[in-house]
């Protein structure tokens, strides 16, 4: 099932695959502009009650792949109690 839908200026297009077996009984596709878009879309789908669970991935493009691997090198941490 497709849908493209405008809320407020956004325009949202999508695939919704209801018939699933397994943990997840349906996912949804969804094109966003960006990940408050999508953090906004989440909340307001979630708040609805409709979904028991509901979970967002944001994928990466594959030309984004390279620069994030190069920042993650200078990324360090410290665990707490180690």
């Amino acid at each position: 099932m497709r849908w493209w839908k405008g809320v407020g200026d956004v325009e949202v297009r999508g695939v919704l695959h209801p018939q699933m077996f397994g943990q997840y009984d349906g996912f949804a596709i969804v094109e966003l502009p960006d990940s408050r878009a999508a953090a906004a879309s989440s909340l307001a789908v979630s708040s609805t009650g409709a979904f028991e669970h509901l979970e967002t991935h944001e994928l990466i493009e594959a030309e984004d792949v390279t620069p994030i691997l190069e920042h993650a090198k200078g990324i360090t941490s410290q665990l707490p109690g180690i």
